[in-house]
């Protein structure tokens, strides 16, 4: 999917005051990637105006599956907590395009600490664009502690499995 924005992050940095909004939209975001309702979880990110159905059809049909693929690869969502912990490799989904990106770039970020349904370690961290009066979700990560080169070969299997579904 060359629309998606996709990228392999290895340091985020979090951001320690959130702006109005943005924790409701992050619990209600976890909440349903939890219950493993990727559909809702996916209409929680933001998507330019301008995107004609199609484009927007497109984008969110993929993003459901690369949730599915963050799910099934690293375990179901069992419990999460917000986190100043930094250093995790993961693999991002967002809906738009960069150039879309690039106009409207994030300002707020949380990071959760999670424990997986296979009961490992894991992260998800979100990031928060201002677009008009309003925080939306612009960018989803879902990865693994940063240690050593079984994180990196980790999130290097879930983008070849993106690349597989042609996503």
């Amino acid at each position: 999917m060359k629309k998606l924005v996709t990228l392999l992050m290895f340091t985020f940095l979090s951001a320690s005051v959130y702006a109005s909004g943005v924790d409701d939209i992050a619990k209600s975001y976890l909440n349903a990637f939890k219950a493993k309702d990727f559909k809702k979880a996916t209409g929680l990110l933001h998507c330019p105006e301008n995107y004609t159905m199609e484009k927007l059809k497109f984008d969110q049909t993929a993003i459901q599956k690369v949730l599915s693929i963050f799910d099934s690869e690293l375990g179901g969502l069992h419990k999460f907590s917000v986190s100043s912990d930094n250093k995790y490799t993961a693999a991002m989904t967002a809906c738009g395009t960069i150039d879309y990106w690039k106009k409207n770039q994030p300002s707020q970020k949380i990071i959760f600490e999670t424990i997986n349904s296979n009961n490992e370690q894991g992260f998800i961290a979100l990031s928060f664009s201002k677009i008009g009066e309003n925080y939306v979700l612009a960018f989803v990560y879902h990865g693994v502690p940063g240690v050593g080169v079984e994180s990196v070969a980790k999130i290097k299997s879930i983008y070849q499995k993106m690349s597989a579904m042609q996503i």
